[in-house]
């Protein structure tokens, strides 16, 4: 057993964990230029090339580093809004990201009780949705972990004035969510230079709400600016 999964997994030693897993076990990554799953803030920092401070708004941020969208950004001296259902990836960016906003939820269209499911304490593909587990689950969840916890909107936990004044970057990669979360935002009526969502499985087959997504951006007047992997990023036309 690694020192890394010793400490994870004993709970007296789990905060010393969440600093070896940011300063040892990802101490390559934190100084690489880019830090994104299939090379997202390449294009995404080439798009706010001459921006040195603005304000990104990143729902599923998972990891303050770790195939992170916003991890150059922040680099670059911007801060934001990170939101996600993990805690331990919310305390991971109380550590990394003190001045940043972290909230830890699980954000739907609707407040209702719903299960969550845990493939691992800090697991990219934890998700709430019954599709998206029904279809991970013979190869993630083996665990067969599953919590009720409680859902939110958006605005039940930030002022609009964040999101559509202050926000520059828009992020969502909500496992299976994410057109319940962006169709609560007016895009047109905000401040949103740029959005990256996921709309594609990593094998390129586009997901349930693609078309839905797709239409939604076509009625707030946002454009394909790019797709890398399975993330689409928008732009304003």
């Amino acid at each position: 057993m690694g020192i890394g999964k010793f400490l994870k997994d004993h709970k007296s030693s789990h905060r010393a964990w969440m600093y070896y897993e940011l300063y040892i076990k990802n101490f390559r990554k934190r100084i690489t230029k880019y830090h994104s799953q299939y090379g997202e803030d390449r294009e995404i920092g080439k798009f706010f090339e001459k921006k040195s401070k603005g304000y990104y708004f990143d729902i599923g941020c998972f990891h303050p580093i770790r195939y992170s969208n916003t991890f150059y950004l922040f680099k670059k001296g911007w801060q934001g809004t990170n939101i996600d259902v993990n805690k331990t990836s919310i305390d991971l960016f109380d550590i990394a990201r003190p001045n940043d906003k972290n909230i830890c939820a699980a954000i739907s269209d609707d407040t209702y009780e719903v299960d969550f499911f845990e493939d691992d304490i800090l697991g990219p593909i934890n998700t709430i949705d019954d599709k998206m587990h029904e279809k991970s689950k013979g190869i993630f969840f083996k665990k067969g972990i599953v919590k009720k916890i409680k859902t939110s909107k958006i605005f039940d936990l930030i002022s609009e004035n964040i999101l559509y004044e202050k926000t520059d970057f828009l992020n969502i990669d909500a496992e299976g969510s994410d057109y319940k979360i962006i169709k609560q935002i007016d895009l047109k009526n905000s401040n949103i230079n740029l959005v990256a969502i996921e709309t594609h499985s990593p094998n390129g087959d586009t997901l349930d709400d693609f078309n839905n997504i797709s239409k939604y951006f076509d009625n707030n007047q946002y454009f394909v600016h790019k797709k890398i992997g399975p993330t689409t990023l928008y732009t304003k036309k």
